[in-house]
């Protein structure tokens, strides 16, 4: 049996956001010299700006609709608060060569779901799930106590994404409108922001150099193409499924860390990745199998 167009459609959305996520570190590297907390409310503002302009051109009633539900701005509040607190901690590990980390924590995300998933959409969790999320949680108590240091940014990244999939999943809104709505929410505290930023000398538009300018505008729309692109995969594709492609995500920017930005990686490290991605591996295991399964089951009963 084939996979349905949908299907694949979903494949594609997640594989482009999560190599674009991949290189996200080589572009914020480049407003190293700007504050992150400048960085992001430029982010979150410029986002809001291309978000509503498209949403309007592509069916301004249907943006109305999403907002005009109690419901669904309460869910996207959330999602917007969760995707804010997610791209601060990002933008913070880049800027200051914690890109490894932040890599880390994109691997514990997929295990994340899973456990979301057996919370809150009462998927059963499998003895290789099991499996894998024990060896997670090895290593990051072994990263813990032997590199001295608990993980903080890699846990904020990978549960701050976990439950931001979830509530976008659970409010099961249009991608455009609902990612458009959740900018919007949360552009007014950046707003603010950047006025007391220029206010205290923090930020001076007319002092950055004119790249530097481009690059922070332009963040918007690097920004609101892959969550675009998340938010339509997300409505198609079964929620642990994602973390399966996520794995090009953080190995994209493992890489980039460590082979570009010269981070170090140390035995604590190792030790705590090779548990990580052996419990991928048996997680991986897994969802074949059961992908395999599904498809035997339906050509029985399409027989």
């Amino acid at each position: 049996m084939q996979e349905s167009p949908s299907s694949t459609k979903g494949f594609f959305y997640a594989l482009f956001c999560y190599i674009s996520w991949g290189v996200f570190p080589l572009y914020w590297h480049m407003l190293i010299n700007v504050p992150s907390l400048v960085i992001l409310s430029n982010r979150m503002l410029w986002s809001s700006v291309f978000l509503l302009a498209f949403c309007v051109i592509l069916n301004p009633g249907s943006l109305w609709k999403v907002m005009n539900n109690r419901r669904n701005i309460y869910y996207m509040f959330i999602a917007g608060v969760l995707i804010t607190c997610n791209w601060g901690t990002y933008i913070y590990a880049v800027n200051h060569q914690f890109i490894v980390e932040s890599s880390l924590g994109y691997y514990i995300n997929p295990l994340i779901n899973v456990l979301l998933g057996v919370l809150f959409f009462k998927e059963k969790l499998s003895r290789l799930e099991k499996l894998a999320t024990l060896l997670a949680c090895i290593g990051v108590l072994y990263f813990t106590f032997s590199y001295g240091e608990f993980p903080s940014i890699a846990f904020m990244l990978a549960i701050s994404m976990g439950i931001y999939g979830m509530v976008k999943k659970k409010a099961n809104l249009p991608p455009v409108q609902a990612l458009t709505l959740e900018t919007l929410l949360v552009t007014p505290a950046a707003i603010i922001y950047l006025f007391f930023a220029m206010n205290t000398g923090q930020f001076i538009i007319s002092e950055l150099p004119v790249l530097t300018t481009v690059l922070l505008i332009l963040g918007g729309i690097v920004t609101a193409i892959p969550l675009l692109l998340f938010a339509s995969a997300v409505k198609i594709l079964p929620y642990s499924t994602l973390g399966f492609i996520q794995y090009i995500g953080p190995t994209i920017q493992l890489i980039i860390g460590v082979c570009v930005f010269k981070e170090k990686f140390t035995s604590a490290h190792a030790v705590c990745f090779l548990c990580i991605w052996t419990g991928l591996l048996f997680f991986t295991i897994n969802l074949i199998q059961k992908s395999s399964a599904k498809r035997k089951l339906a050509k029985k009963l399409k027989s």
